[in-house]
């Protein structure tokens, strides 16, 4: 199996409690910004990383490929 791969499902419980007991052992930082799970707070999001030209660096480890993926938007003569 690889790097990035896990146990069958039945071995996966293992495999999350070492995850969850190590993520709780953790000093999290309070002074990071909470983000409001909202309509509002997604659309100002899709936005910013649509005006900034954000492209994300996808690549899988099972096939081997990778690209790019960004987001586009039609001015408002062609919607």
């Amino acid at each position: 199996m690889s790097d990035n791969r896990h146990a069958c499902g039945s071995h996966f419980i293992k495999h999350y409690q070492d995850i969850s007991v190590s993520s709780t052992n953790r000093n999290i930082s309070k002074d990071l910004p909470i983000f409001n799970n909202s309509k509002v707070s997604h659309a100002n999001l899709l936005h910013t990383r649509w005006s900034s030209n954000y492209k994300k660096d996808i690549f899988s480890n099972r096939t081997g490929i990778s690209y790019q993926a960004s987001y586009s938007a039609y001015s408002l003569d062609h919607v």
